[in-house]
């Protein structure tokens, strides 16, 4: 029997397990590390509503443990790529 990708994700006062969040964030190591949060926040979250029912009240909780957990995942703090000097670079 095949093991199963599950994920446990913790929120202030619950959790939630994750089935093929690993590879979902492997695939998106490639094309969204570079990303600011907001982006990562917001595709991840579309991404897996497809499968699991995110409540609109709780949108922005999740949101953000999984950009931890994908920033986990990278090696990166949170917030690392949601840096000023980057968004000043990228309107010149």
């Amino acid at each position: 029997m095949a093991e199963k990708d599950i994920t446990r994700i913790n929120f202030a006062d619950f959790a939630v397990s994750i089935i093929g969040i690993k590879q979902l964030m492997e695939d998106m190591a490639k094309t969204h590390s570079d990303e600011p949060d907001e982006e990562v926040r917001s595709f991840m979250v579309d991404r897996l509503e497809r499968d699991y029912q995110i409540p609109n009240s709780a949108r922005e909780a999740y949101g953000k443990a999984f950009v931890r957990k994908f920033r986990e995942s990278l090696g990166q703090p949170s917030g690392a790529c949601d840096n000023p000097f980057r968004e000043r670079r990228s309107e010149s």
